[in-house]
């Protein structure tokens, strides 16, 4: 049984969240009365002006009450749910728990929750805080800073759709004038009554085509003029909330914008790549007496505008994770299902600053790169003259670092535009690859070179192992200048003059990485489990692993991601996924 003092607390908390969401009922009926430039989306792509007043969350479609009324009467939206627009602002519910209010924030999981939710699914979680602490500095955040680049990225990129499409609209209205000049040349050549049928035949076809492409145009138009609407109603939605709102309200309704903007993103990259650049013209024959004039022939190609990754991400409002703080275990995320088509033989994988998933493929009939935006969806790829091996990303930049082994050299590649940079000579086959943010470090057979970010040679070092032994994965500690090699035998620790400092049996680790203190992160063959080593080496311990999903204790290269909330491990079963995990602090 409860204690009578538990039942007590629990009963004054709910009425002190009853009262706290009456004041932001009210706060958020004050929002939309000093808004007058959020409008119905209906009446906006017909050129008109009218407030919105109701919000419906099947569609996602914010409506004024006629067009409301409308709505509901269309025998395909009856089933649709319409509420105040107060509603909609933001949800103050766990969207779980529809009868509980949001009272927590898991920094790890980096979602919105209930007194419910904390309860059952979050317990071992230990970033868990309050509401009002997390967002106590909400104003000057990240992630209100984030968010507003975001919503500038996509307006900008919308404004320039709306002009190619504007710009297509006209050619074709140009287009049209111009071929009927031409029509009028070649009948002035050809007089015969006959030709008057086969004219009009043609004027019809070219109005028809006409007519077709620019109603597909148009609707593009529409769905741009809409979804720049919905973004300038949420940039003057943050605007109201910053200057008005609690912090709590704004946090609440920037994690919602969050997730609304990634699904813009998806819509605004979808519509693009559908989008073609539409050309007629007429093709005039070659032989007059059997064809007159001509056909008329449409052309098209790729939208001329091309979606760019925002290369700032959105960000929480916390602060980035305390170095201090020791990873305490590790909870299966995801697995990454890779490209199909494509003989794989992964061997390296990084992440960028921008959370994009570089995977090395060392194959013959595929040297590539591939790029995973995101660190889930195919993005790219980048050919190399031949097979690639590690890979790295220098530290703060968009720069990442390739070993060519057959061509005993390094491969510079830039991240951005994905186009290859400068390619440096080691003068040895080199392997292994790992990144400082002054320094890059290659490994291969018994010597490890360490090289300038320029390229040039720094150092070379001869490997203290007298079987000659091939630096299969390497990594690099800024502050010991220690450096640790896993070979075909063993595990090494050495300083920079090759003295060696510590060894470890080696023979069945695969992946090797590194987290912000130091401790070595590694997988083997025999367990499958993500084990760790201690910055001295005196402890190598099992870390807590939820759904590990090594199958048959096969797996590859691992890496971290820049902020040390995921670790990426590459599945070496069939070559075609990477498992994702969540670091657990």
């Amino acid at each position: 049984m409860r204690s009578l003092e538990s039942r007590f607390i629990d009963h004054y908390f709910t009425a002190f969240h009853t009262l706290h969401y009456t004041i932001i009922d009210g706060l958020c009926g004050l929002v939309l009365k000093m808004t007058s430039m959020s409008l119905c989306d209906s009446c906006y792509t017909e050129g008109k002006q009218t407030t919105v007043l109701k919000y419906c969350t099947n569609c996602e479609d914010h409506l004024c009450n006629d067009c409301a009324d409308s709505h509901v009467r269309a025998k395909d939206f009856k089933s649709h749910d319409i509420i105040p627009l107060t509603a909609s602002i933001v949800t103050k519910n766990c969207s779980d728990h529809s009868e509980m209010p949001i009272d927590y924030f898991c920094t790890h999981h980096d979602v919105l929750c209930c007194g419910i939710c904390v309860s059952s699914g979050h317990k071992t979680c230990q970033n868990v805080m309050s509401l009002e602490l997390a967002s106590k500095d909400v104003k000057s955040s990240a992630l209100l800073t984030d968010i507003r680049q975001e919503i500038n990225h996509l307006t900008k990129t919308l404004n320039q759709l709306n002009h190619n499409r504007q710009a297509n609209f006209n050619s074709l209205t140009k287009k049209k004038v111009d071929i009927l000049q031409q029509l009028s040349a070649i009948k002035s050549k050809i007089p015969e009554e006959k030709n008057d049928d086969l004219e009009n035949k043609l004027i019809t076809e070219l109005t028809s085509l006409q007519m077709k492409h620019k109603a597909v145009i148009n609707e593009a138009i529409k769905e741009i003029a809409k979804l720049l609407a919905r973004l300038k109603e949420s940039e003057n939605k943050i605007c109201l909330l910053e200057g008005n709102g609690s912090n709590s309200l704004l946090f609440l309704t920037l994690h919602r914008q969050a997730m609304n903007l990634q699904r813009f993103e998806d819509k605004v990259r979808d519509m693009i790549s559908k989008i073609q650049e539409v050309s007629i013209t007429l093709e005039e024959s070659r032989n007059m007496s059997l064809k007159p004039f001509g056909k008329v022939v449409t052309t098209t190609r790729p939208c001329e505008i091309q979606w760019n990754d925002n290369p700032k991400k959105l960000q929480q409002a916390q602060s980035i994770i305390d170095k201090s703080r020791q990873i305490v275990g590790f909870e299966k995320e995801s697995e990454i299902t890779l490209k199909s088509g494509v003989k794989y033989e992964l061997y390296g994988v990084a992440v960028t600053r921008d959370n994009k998933l570089l995977l090395s493929n060392y194959q013959y009939q595929h040297p590539k790169l591939f790029v995973y935006r995101d660190c889930k969806d195919f993005q790219t790829e980048i050919r190399f003259s031949s097979r690639p091996c590690g890979v790295a990303v220098i530290p703060e930049t968009d720069i990442a670092v390739v070993t060519i082994p057959e061509e005993t050299s390094v491969q510079f590649v830039n991240t951005t535009n994905f186009t290859l940079d400068m390619k440096v000579d080691v003068e040895f086959n080199c392997y292994s690859i790992t990144a400082v943010k002054d320094q890059i470090v290659v490994g291969g057979f018994s010597r490890v070179k360490i090289l300038r970010t320029d390229g040039s040679i720094l150092q070379n070092i001869h490997f203290p192992d007298s079987r000659y032994p091939i630096c299969w994965r390497i990594l690099y500690d800024e502050v010991t200048r220690h450096i640790t090699v896993k070979t075909d035998y063993n595990l090494y620790c050495i300083k920079s003059d090759g003295t060696l400092v510590y060894t470890m049996d080696g023979a069945g680790i695969r992946g090797i990485s590194a987290d912000q203190q130091g401790n070595i992160y590694f997988t083997h063959n025999r367990t499958g489990n993500i084990n760790r080593l201690s910055p001295d080496w005196t402890i190598s311990e099992e870390v807590p692993n939820k759904n590990h999903g090594l199958v048959d204790a096969r797996s590859g290269a691992m890496t971290f991601n820049s902020d040390f909330t995921k670790l990426f491990v590459i599945n070496k079963i069939d070559d075609k996924s990477v498992f994702v995990y969540k670091c657990i602090y």
